[in-house]
């Protein structure tokens, strides 16, 4: 046997539609900061700060009281 050849995947597991949705969401969070960046850095910076929220929450759902990066 040959060690390294790893075997076909069987199946391709998907991901769920909530984490398609939450990726969608950071997704269009992060383009809003990219295009807003030069011109206003408040939204950007709010984008990047909302799209990070999302994402720990997603993580771990007990830091919904953390809503900010470090």
């Amino acid at each position: 046997m040959d060690l390294h050849v790893l075997p076909a995947p069987t199946c391709i597991k998907w991901p769920s539609s909530e984490v398609r949705t939450l990726v969608g969401s950071v997704i269009a969070l992060l383009e809003i900061a990219r295009l807003e960046v030069d011109q206003d850095h408040v939204i950007a910076k709010a984008s990047i700060v909302r799209a990070c929220a999302l994402l720990r929450v997603a993580i771990d759902p007990q830091t919904l009281g953390n809503q900010s990066c470090p």
